[in-house]
């Protein structure tokens, strides 16, 4: 007992100067010094001067009458377009499988192959049909669980089309 009053001494000047230390962090923001010269360096920045394009006084109609005039321009530009006159209307898929219902609900699996139970006037009881049958000249290419997917070539040109099943 005769050592315990220089160790408290000793302890009491640990804990004050931590205690010094601790609200001196508390107190002093150690943030501060450098939000002050980011803002310094922000407010040095100056600020841009708008810019305004100045509206162009070309003669857009003598260009367009000009062009219209070189109809070979455009076959340098863009080679092979053909012009909207000579394409093909593509076939109308509604009118071909007008009254033609698939069924979401009749799905027949086999293995990998999927058939669908597809109703229509000329087979009014239904018939099943898979990926790579024919129906109206349409062939179905592909069956999902919302649509048929068929194609029907028309000249040169093969169309897609996604029908959709009830």
């Amino acid at each position: 007992m005769r050592n315990s009053r220089p160790l408290t001494i000793f302890m009491l000047l640990v804990s004050a100067c931590a205690i010094i230390c601790l609200v001196y962090q508390l107190v002093r923001n150690p943030m501060h010094k450098r939000s002050a010269v980011l803002m310094e360096r922000i407010e040095s920045i100056p600020e841009p001067s708008p810019y305004y394009l100045e509206r162009s006084e070309a003669d857009y109609i003598a260009l367009q009458n000009t062009f219209k005039a070189k109809p070979k321009v455009w076959d340098q530009l863009v080679p092979g377009a053909r012009s909207p006159k000579s394409q093909e209307a593509p076939p109308n898929f509604w009118a071909i499988l007008k009254d033609v219902v698939a069924s979401k609900r009749k799905e027949m699996k086999a293995g990998d192959d999927v058939k669908v139970h597809v109703v229509s006037p000329e087979k009014p009881y239904g018939q099943w049909l898979g990926v790579g049958d024919v129906i109206r000249g349409c062939k179905i290419i592909s069956i999902t669980p919302d649509f048929l997917i068929v194609e029907k070539y028309k000249g040169k040109n093969q169309y897609a089309h996604k029908y959709p099943r009830k």
